[in-house]
């Protein structure tokens, strides 16, 4: 099975603009996400049903949930555990987690 995955054979689908290999910054997740707070804080972050998050709110958010687990004890370096559907609040919850120099788990 690993020949199979060797040869791509996925590739011969793409459309010709599209590159064959993909160039990732090395930056964390926070990083980016930081990035985007400060480049385009108006543009949307996330969809969720019929309302919009902005990167703008995202920001807030999480820096509210941040705080508080702050308040509540975390500490730079402790795993915090998120068990919660794809909805906005684990995105919130993830970038808070890591703002604060934690590590997600769930």
């Amino acid at each position: 099975m690993k020949d199979a995955y060797a040869k791509k054979p996925w590739l011969k689908f793409y459309d010709p603009q599209v590159s064959h290999t993909l160039q990732y910054p090395q930056m964390s997740y926070a990083s980016a996400t930081r990035e985007a707070f400060e480049r385009v804080p108006d543009r949307v972050a996330l969809y969720y049903m019929d309302g919009v998050i902005k990167y703008r709110d995202l920001d807030r958010l999480s820096n509210q949930l941040g705080r508080f687990l702050q308040k509540c004890g975390c500490q730079a370096g402790d795993v915090v555990g998120v068990h919660l559907p794809n909805i906005p609040a684990c995105y919130i919850s993830s970038i808070a987690i890591q703002k604060i120099g934690c590590t997600i788990w769930g």
